[in-house]
């Protein structure tokens, strides 16, 4: 066995390299199929084992298992080295499967090592994808995380997340920063806006506030608005104070001022002046009506009568008592007293 004679031999000839002879008799050698080998003298051929192939044509005397490369592996009987699939690999030689790469790694095909997960991707399995906006990854991360609170991450494949300018803020996962509303405020990196305190104010995307100025009110920390007239604010105010009886003001005032002497103050008309027959001193709400024993020739003040003479309420003017009475009642025109015998009244008294 393991010989052959093809006739007019005086000896049988050994079988050849990658060739068998089966049996005794064999007439000639047969080549080894393609995909196994064998030594000289066999009488059958072999397959690679795993780890190893044969890379040459049938027949081929030269043709021996060798040994898979590096990231490729070979299975028994194998022809040709198979690469690692992507997301798997193989350091040595011999190899008759791949190993799948660590979290946090990646490979392409044919790999012999894996490699670090670039930053703004993630790698599972072995396979590399690029993180969506709202979240991101460094390097050698195997997942995308989501943006924190006070930053946003606008593309594709983002590795560090941008912080929001002052006067913005954002939510944890935003792809973008919102302006801080009238009212509020924020610093940089602020995942939320703060109101301002009462009595200040900010406008849009502000970085801070400011007291409200003095004749104007800032409702819940809006822009200021003047106060209306006869009201006042002197400043820090969420509201304007309306002008005590007596007093006015424009619209925009810090304080109230008292209308002048003969007239009153009123919340729709401002100061006005007293009717005829009333009058009003300093910083009177209401006119008021001329005493009777009194006269009001002005707005501006009432004068008690002399004696001699009387008025009615209302009354602008003194009036003489006539001749032969006497009036020794000034509030009480009508009350008049004829003079006795033996006296007499030549008027005004």
């Amino acid at each position: 066995a393991g010989t052959f004679s093809a006739g007019v031999q005086a000896n049988c000839t050994v079988c050849a390299r990658n060739h068998f002879c089966p049996d005794s008799s064999s007439n000639s050698q047969q080549a080894c199929a393609f995909g196994s080998v064998s030594e000289e003298g066999q009488t059958a051929c072999d397959i690679c084992g795993a780890g190893a192939f044969v890379n040459s044509s049938m027949g081929d005397a030269e043709a021996v298992c060798s040994e898979c490369d590096a990231g490729h592996f070979c299975v028994n009987g194998s022809t040709s080295m198979e690469p690692c699939a992507a997301g798997t690999y193989v350091g040595h030689r011999g190899a008759s499967e791949c190993m799948a790469c660590p979290e946090g790694t990646y490979s392409l095909v044919g790999a012999s090592s894996c490699v670090p997960c670039e930053a703004g991707h993630s790698c599972t399995g072995g396979a590399k994808t690029a993180c969506l906006p709202t979240t991101y990854a460094e390097e050698g991360w195997a997942n995308c995380t989501v943006c924190p609170g006070g930053t946003f991450c606008a593309v594709t494949g983002t590795s560090v997340p941008e912080a929001c300018a002052a006067g913005f803020w954002a939510a944890a996962g935003s792809s973008h920063c919102r302006a801080c509303r009238s009212g509020t405020f924020s610093a940089e990196a602020w995942d939320n806006c703060t109101a301002c305190a009462s009595g200040w104010y900010s406008f849009d995307n502000a970085t801070g506030c400011a007291p409200c100025p003095a004749g104007h009110f800032c409702p819940s920390g809006m822009p200021p608005v003047q106060c209306p007239v006869n009201s006042f604010s002197a400043g820090g105010e969420e509201a304007c104070t309306a002008c005590p009886e007596g007093e006015v003001s424009d619209c925009g005032a810090s304080a109230c001022m008292e209308c002048a002497v003969g007239t009153v103050g009123n919340s729709t008309h401002g100061c006005i002046i007293c009717v005829t027959g009333y009058y009003s001193t300093d910083g009177h709400a209401d006119c008021t009506h001329c005493e009777a024993g009194r006269a009001c020739p002005t707005t501006r003040e009432s004068v008690a009568c002399e004696l001699g003479y009387t008025s009615g309420a209302g009354s602008t003017s003194c009036v003489p008592c006539p001749a032969g009475y006497a009036c020794p009642y000034p509030d009480q025109p009508g009350a008049q007293v004829a003079c006795t015998a033996g006296t007499f009244s030549a008027g005004g008294a």
